[in-house]
Order: structure tokens, then C-alpha cells, then sequence
């Protein structure tokens, strides 16, 4: 082998080494910063669902305040009045509040009724 065929393939060999070399140093640290920048992308999807759900049972609970407060519910809780459930809580009252269904529970005596499209209307 002469000078000039040892002196390209020494070349050519370190040139091999180098870009291999390169590679896995560009490909790691792109790597890295992907999988950093992916992470961050669902901790911020994770916490925008999480701020849905928190206004959602906001929400409710600024509902469920309202109605527990009027009368014609307490009195709906005490006599069982049929006519509250047909003048109150039709499909599209329900609709109004964004909810599939109310239950009403009755402190330590428990489940009461439970009215909307979930259950078919009233049971």
C-alpha cells in the first residue's frame, strides 16, 4: 500500500469516526430536547383539562347552591310534589343548566329522586 492510499484511508477512517461521532452527540441532544419538549406540551394539556374541569364543578356547585336554596325545592323535599317535578325540572330546564340529570338527596336518609334524561324522566 502506498503513502497516498495509506493517507486517504486514514483520512477516510477519521472522517467515518467524526461524523459517527457527530451523529450521536446531534442525535442526543435533539433527542433530549424533544422528549423535554413533549413533557412540557402535556403537563400544559394535562393542566388546561384539569382548569376545564375545576370551572365545570364550579359551575355545578353555583347551581346546586342556587336550586338547594328556593323554596319550591325545599317544599319539593318535604311534600314529594309531582307537580314541582312536571312545572321545574322538564328536559329543557335541565338543558338550561347544562345538566343530564338532578338528584335530590335527603341528608342522612339518603337518595330521594333522581329526574332527567339519564334516568328515562323521573324515578
Amino acid at each position: 500500500m502506498s503513502l497516498r492510499d495509506k493517507t486517504l484511508l486514514i483520512i477516510l477512517v477519521t472522517m467515518l469516526v467524526m461524523t459517527i461521532a457527530l451523529y450521536s452527540v446531534v442525535r442526543a441532544v435533539i433527542l433530549h430536547e424533544v422528549h423535554r419538549h413533549e413533557h412540557r406540551e402535556q403537563l400544559e394539556e394535562v393542566r388546561a383539562a384539569l382548569n376545564v374541569w375545576k370551572n365545570l364543578v364550579d359551575s355545578l356547585g353555583v347551581t346546586t347552591r342556587d336550586w338547594a336554596y328556593w323554596d319550591d325545592t325545599w317544599s319539593f323535599m318535604e311534600t314529594r310534589d309531582p307537580l314541582y317535578v312536571a312545572a321545574t325540572l322538564g328536559t329543557e330546564s335541565l338543558a338550561n343548566i347544562d345538566v343530564d340529570f338532578i338528584l335530590f338527596l335527603a341528608g342522612r336518609s339518603g337518595f330521594h329522586q333522581g329526574i332527567g334524561s339519564f334516568f328515562h324522566g323521573s324515578f
